[in-house]
């Protein structure tokens, strides 16, 4: 909580100077969802998602709001008008397999991710999903294949090497 209480202080400072300042109204909206205060952050969304309608940056955070109020058929949606496979940002993709796993369709979120690293591999942060994605699955095997992969990739990646010692 400590974290989120400081990104409000950020936030509210931000907000101070420049009220209308959409980072700042974000970074406002993501700590006080840290601080179990989903409905403040809500009515913050709202209003943006009304006003900016589209806006990405609005959309994933209100897309992420949605998983936390265990919304995630509704989340899924805007996660998907935002997902574009091998795009940079991985947040679209992040937030699409939450909702989809949320759904028990987890298949379906590897079957995602799989396409997306075969468009733009080698992206460590969509690999480690994918080995997170594999295990939660049952599919140990091809966790442990896919941190492997990582490690050999990108030695100096201490997270892979980490969790792959942990399923070793």
């Amino acid at each position: 909580t400590r974290h989120f209480e400081e990104a409000q202080r950020w936030a509210d400072q931000i907000l101070k100077i420049a009220p209308g300042n959409l980072g700042g109204q974000l970074l406002r909206a993501n700590a006080l969802q840290g601080l179990g205060r989903g409905d403040e952050a809500k009515t913050l969304l709202t209003g943006l998602h009304e006003k900016l309608p589209g806006n990405a940056a609005v959309d994933l955070e209100y897309g992420f709001l949605e998983l936390r109020q265990n919304q995630p058929a509704e989340a899924e949606k805007l996660f998907r008008a935002h997902y574009v496979p091998g795009q940079q940002n991985t947040r679209p993709l992040s937030g699409l397999v939450q909702a989809l796993f949320l759904q028990k369709h987890g298949d379906e979120a590897i079957r995602l991710m799989q396409a997306d690293l075969a468009k733009t591999p080698a992206r460590v942060p969509v690999q480690m999903m994918l080995a997170n994605a594999f295990l939660a699955t049952g599919q140990t095997d091809s966790s442990l294949q896919t941190l492997e992969q990582i490690a050999a990739t990108h030695p100096d990646d201490l997270q892979a090497r980490i969790r792959l010692g942990q399923l070793q």
